[in-house]
C-alpha cells in the first residue's frame, strides 16, 4: 500500500511517498523514512488521524507493532515529526511546536475522510507554492477556492473526490467478492486474472507518475526551417523514413508537379501506406544560407507536407543534436535549430508520429530504375488502453464524474480517451498533471 508521509516545517516541508504492506513493522518504516528524511529513528515520532504509531503494539509492549495494529490503510496521510526538534530550547522551540502543532492538526481526518481542521489543512496548503501552481493545473476550481479561502468550497470538492475514491472501492470489492463465490469457475477466475494485471498496470503507471513525471509530457516532433525551391517550409526530421518526401498538393505549390518523374510510382509502406505518384530527382532545397540538390519522393495523402528523410540525411551527413537542439550539416558546414512548439503551426504540434514510408514497391515504366532496398519493418504502434464496455453515454457519464471531481470538460473527455474510458487511471492522470 501507498504512505504520504508530511514533514512539516520544521523539517522543511518535505513530502515522501512509500510502498510498504500493511504487515509491515512501524519500526521497518521509519528505518525508511531515516534513509529518506535523514531524521534518525530515535528521533521519530508518526502521527495518524492526531495520534502516535508507537513502534510497540497497543496493550503488547512485548511486540512490536505493524501499520495494521494502527489501523494504517492505503493511501493514508502521516505526520513526521523529530522528539529533538520539538524539545529544543527558547524561542525556537517554541516556533517548532507551534508549526508541528499547525501541521499536525492540518493532517488530522476524520472518519469521512476530510480534514478535522478545514483552516489549519488550508493553511498549510497555501504556505507551499510548489502545492499551489500544482492545483492551479490540475484542478483550478479547487485552487480557486483555496485562494478565496472558501472552507465550504474546499471541503465540498474533497468530499466527492473522497466518495468517488469510496465508491470505486466498494465497487471493485463487491465484484470480486462475486467473481471468488465459486473458485471453480474458470471465467471468474481469468477475470480476476485480469483484474490482478489491471492493478499491476496502474501500480506501474502511479509509480511512473511519482518518479518520472516528465515521461507523460507531449514530445514536440523534430521540425526546421527549410526552403523548397524559394518556398519556405516547415521540414520535419525523420532519420526512420527511407525516403524524403513531399504531399502532393505541397508540391504543386512548390512548382515541382513538371518535374515528376511517373516512372517511379508505387506504394510506400511503414506504420501508414500511401500511394507514391512519383519522384523529383533533383529539387532545389535551401538550410540556412546553403543550397543543395534533393532527391523527393511525391505521395498522394496530405498528412505531411515535407519529411526530411534518410536518404538525405545520410548523404550530407546529418547530426541530430538533441543536446544543443541543432540539426547540423557538417559537410555544408551550416546548422539549423529545431523548431519549438510556439513555432509551427496548430496542425503539426500533435506528438503522434505521422507515416513514414521505409518500402517502395511496384515501380512502373519501363525505363524507371531499380527500387530502393526494402528497409526492415516499422515497429508496430503502441496501442490504445483498450476501452472499457460502453458507447458514448458512458463516456458522457464518466466526463460529468470527473468534472464534478473539478476538471473541465475538455480534460476529462481527453484523459478518458486516452486511457480507454477507464474513469479511475484518467482520474489519475489527472490529479498528476499528465494532461
Amino acid at each position: 500500500m501507498f504512505l504520504t508521509i508530511s514533514t512539516g516545517e520544521e523539517l522543511g516541508d518535505r513530502v515522501v511517498q512509500i510502498d510498504v504492506g500493511a504487515e509491515e513493522t512501524v519500526e521497518n518504516v521509519k528505518c525508511i523514512l531515516e534513509a529518506e528524511t535523514g531524521v534518525v529513528v530515535a528521533d521519530q515520532v508518526l502521527i495518524l488521524n492526531g495520534k502516535e504509531v508507537t513502534v510497540r503494539a497497543p496493550g503488547m509492549e512485548n511486540r512490536l507493532a505493524t501499520l495494521a495494529d494502527h489501523g494504517v490503510k492505503n493511501n493514508d496521510l502521516m505526520m513526521l515529526l523529530s522528539k529533538k526538534l520539538s524539545t529544543g530550547g527558547g524561542t525556537g522551540a517554541a516556533a517548532s511546536g507551534g508549526a508541528r502543532s499547525n501541521a499536525q492538526a492540518a493532517a488530522q481526518v476524520g472518519p469521512d475522510g476530510l480534514p478535522v481542521n478545514m483552516e489549519a489543512f488550508m493553511d498549510h496548503l497555501a504556505s507551499d507554492p510548489a502545492v499551489l501552481a500544482r492545483l492551479e493545473a490540475q484542478n483550478p476550481q479547487l485552487a480557486r477556492a483555496l485562494k478565496s479561502r472558501d472552507a465550504a468550497g474546499v471541503r465540498d470538492m474533497l468530499r466527492r473526490v473522497e466518495e468517488h475514491r469510496r465508491q470505486e472501492l466498494k465497487r471493485k470489492q463487491q465484484e470480486l467478492a462475486l467473481l471468488q463465490a465459486d473458485p471453480f469457475d474458470p471465467e471468474a477466475q481469468k477475470r480476476i486474472a485480469s483484474m490482478i494485471q489491471q492493478q499491476n498496470v496502474n501500480e506501474n503507471m502511479e509509480s511512473a507518475m511519482e518518479n518520472s513525471p516528465e515521461l507523460f509530457g507531449n514530445v514536440v516532433m523534430l521540425y526546421v526551417n527549410m526552403e523548397v525551391n524559394g518556398r519556405p517550409l516547415k521540414a520535419f526530421v525523420d532519420s526512420g523514413a527511407q525516403m524524403t518526401i513531399m504531399s502532393k498538393s505541397c508540391a504543386e505549390r512548390c512548382n515541382l508537379l513538371h518535374l515528376l518523374d511517373e516512372r517511379w510510382q508505387g506504394i510506400a509502406k511503414g506504420v501508414g501506406q500511401s500511394r507514391i505518384l512519383g519522384r523529383v530527382h533533383q529539387a532545389p532545397v535551401k538550410v540556412g544560407d546553403k543550397h543543395l540538390p534533393c532527391a523527393i519522393t511525391v505521395l498522394e495523402q496530405d498528412d505531411m507536407e515535407f519529411l526530411f528523410g534518410l536518404d538525405n540525411l545520410r548523404r550530407y551527413q546529418c547530426n541530430i543534436d538533441l543536446q544543443t537542439n541543432m540539426l547540423r550539416f557538417p559537410s555544408l558546414d551550416v546548422s539549423v535549430p529545431f523548431l519549438s512548439e510556439g513555432e509551427l503551426p496548430k496542425h503539426m504540434r500533435g506528438n503522434a508520429q505521422p507515416p513514414s514510408p521505409t518500402k517502395e514497391t511496384g515501380a512502373g515504366g519501363s525505363g524507371g530504375g531499380e527500387a530502393p532496398t526494402p528497409a526492415a519493418p516499422a515497429p508496430a504502434p503502441i496501442p490504445a488502453p483498450a476501452a472499457s464496455a460502453g458507447g458514448p453515454q458512458e463516456m458522457d457519464g464518466n466526463v460529468a464524474k470527473l468534472v464534478e471531481l473539478g476538471f473541465s470538460e475538455d480534460k476529462a473527455r481527453r484523459a478518458l480517451q486516452a486511457c480507454g474510458n477507464n474513469v479511475d487511471m484518467a482520474a489519475s492522470v489527472l490529479f498528476s498533471g499528465g494532461l
